[in-house]
Formats: structure tokens, sequence, C-alpha cells
């Protein structure tokens, strides 16, 4: 009748192309699964206030051991407390993660919709280029000071004397930065 069946294998029936375009008349009811955050928003919240609880219990505790303290004093509190700083900055990433329209992106402004977006590489960058170049430059003052104890130099290596490369990092970032969001 088909003139091709005997090619084709026995558990393979040619069908109509016309069974192929008939549309049923009731469509069943579109079900689109937006990936909404709902209640598990909460989980975001929650891991934000207790990373900033555990930062500022951090923060206050170098602090209030700043002059006590021969291992604080050594690690000195001006890199602690930035290093804090960009643990908190990068953990508040987690708010606009946890920002979730409800499945109405109309109600959202256009503006609204890009601030959140673009607030996430901001937090997140910002906070690592921070944190990273926190510990970048204690390292390197730890090695300025073992180049000079090999020569059994005295030396004074202030905070304000290896913030460079810190300074250099956050700046090529904010470039960055800037002009993602202005391309964007």
């Amino acid at each position: 009748q088909y003139g091709f069946t005997a090619s084709l294998p026995q558990d393979v029936h040619p069908t109509n192309l016309v069974a192929y375009n008939l549309i049923p008349l009731e469509l069943p009811d579109l079900d689109i699964n937006q990936n909404l955050l709902g209640p598990l928003k909460v989980i975001g919240y929650t891991c934000f206030v207790t990373v900033a609880i555990a930062v500022m219990i951090c923060v206050g505790w170098t602090l209030h051991h700043r002059s006590t303290s021969v291992v604080v004093a050594a690690a000195q509190p001006v890199f602690l407390v930035l290093l804090a700083t960009g643990v908190l900055i990068m953990s508040a990433t987690l708010i606009p993660l946890s920002w979730d329209d409800n499945g109405l992106p109309d109600d959202v402004s256009t503006l609204q919709a890009r601030s959140v977006c673009m607030s996430q590489p901001w937090l997140c960058f910002l906070g690592f280029s921070i944190t990273f170049g926190t510990l970048f430059s204690k390292t390197w003052r730890v090695n300025r000071l073992v180049k000079k104890s090999a020569s059994f130099g005295k030396t004074n290596v202030r905070p304000r004397d290896v913030l460079g490369p810190f300074i250099v990092l956050l700046a090529l970032n904010l470039f960055v930065l800037v002009i993602w969001t202005i391309v964007d």
C-alpha cells in the first residue's frame, strides 16, 4: 500500500502526515515552571544575617583586642577589619539573589529589575576584591619583612606602605564593573 513498508523494521508503522497536524480543540492549561524561590528566599536572608552577625562579632573582638593581644597587633587590625568588610560585602550578594518577583514580572519596573541584577556582580566582585586584595597586601607585607630580616635590617612596614596592590586590584575591578554596567 505505501510501497516502502518492506524496508521498515517490524516495530515501525508508517503514519499519515495529516495525523501530526491535527490540533485538539481543547488544549490543557499551560503550566510553566518559573523556578520561583517562594519561601526558600528566607534561607538567603537568614544566611546573610548569620554572616553579618559573625562579621560584627569578629570586628568587635578585633577592635577590643587590638592593643592587648600581640597576635592581633601583629596581624594589623586594619587588615583584619578590611578582610571582614570584604566578607560582609561578598555575603551581601545573598540579598539580591534571594529577591523574587513572585511570577509577576509586570509588577516590577525595568529599573528595579536591572538594579537587582547588576547589584549581584557588584557586591560579589567588590567583596571578593576587597578580601583578596587584603590577603595579598598582608602577604606582600610579610614578604617585605622576610626580605629585610634576611639582611638583618630593622624595618617597620605600615599598613599604608602595602596598600598599593589592594588599591590597584580594587580600581581594576571598579573599572570593569563600571564598563559592564554602562554597556549592559
